[in-house]
């Protein structure tokens, strides 16, 4: 076995491991602007080599939620990731935090991750996030599905819009701090 092999191996046994694990969180106060500023710079080193950039567009205000921001940072590897596989080199991933009035619900903020790329099917947009559906030929299934268990986890939804014109936008959408602490 070579160690391209062995390395896909331990990814696919990482991924297994994190989609199993229990989803106890550590939950601390996010500013979001705050919390995306910090981490987005790490995850742009995804798209930037494909040759793609990372826009971030901030809320208007300060936005506070109750998160993990371990698991959130992963929630952010995973869309970024797969966001920059369905595009072109030279196009942009953008990252925008949307106040109320939020499409989901007012008392939530939506974390939109969009991308230009080729569509997805609407058909599969509903198995998307079921454990080892993919529709990548070296894929494991596994990362939307822990997207899932983590926005769960926390009392969030995820969203995914795709059409040809648009391209596609995956929303996660989490209560406001104000919000978690009545829940």
């Amino acid at each position: 076995m070579g160690l391209e092999e062995a390395e896909r191996l331990k990814q696919i046994l990482n991924e297994l491991l994190q989609y199993t694990r229990s989803q106890r969180l550590t939950l601390t106060e996010l500013e979001i602007n705050q919390w995306l500023t910090d981490v987005l710079p790490s995850i742009a080193a995804i798209p930037q080599r494909q040759g793609q950039t990372l826009k971030f567009i901030r809320a208007s205000r300060v936005c506070v939620i109750v998160g993990d921001r371990h698991r959130l940072r992963q929630v952010m590897i995973n869309l970024v990731s797969n966001a920059s596989e369905a595009m072109s080199s030279g196009e942009a991933i953008t990252c925008t935090v949307v106040l109320s009035p939020s499409h989901i619900s007012p008392s939530h903020v939506d974390l939109q991750i969009h991308n230009p790329g080729a569509p997805i099917p609407q058909a599969e947009i509903p198995q998307l996030t079921q454990p080892f559906y993919t529709t990548k030929p070296s894929g494991t299934g596994l990362g939307l599905a822990i997207v899932q268990r983590i926005i769960d986890a926390h009392k969030g939804e995820l969203d995914i819009t795709s059409d040809e014109i648009a391209g596609t936008t995956v929303t996660v959408c989490l209560p406001r701090y104000s919000d978690a602490q009545q829940a």
